[in-house]
């Protein structure tokens, strides 16, 4: 089975999703939403950021330009 292929690093940075995280976590605080609510959001952000590290691990880097040539 081949690997997902994405851009090196060099040529295109990878961002993960920690912003995504602060912006729900503020949402959450200013609706007033219940602890389990919290709980529940948290754990589920906690398995997608897993996921995207092992994504990163384990994906084929491709660069775009050669540095020699």
């Amino acid at each position: 089975m081949t690997g997902r292929k994405v851009i090196d690093a060099k040529n295109f940075p990878y961002k993960p999703p920690v912003l995504a995280g602060l912006v729900w976590w503020l949402v959450l605080d200013k609706l007033g939403a219940p602890d389990w609510v919290c709980g529940a959001l948290a754990a589920l952000y906690a398995l997608v950021f897993i996921g995207v590290l092992v994504d990163i691990w384990t994906c084929k880097k491709i660069t775009l330009f050669n540095d020699g040539v």
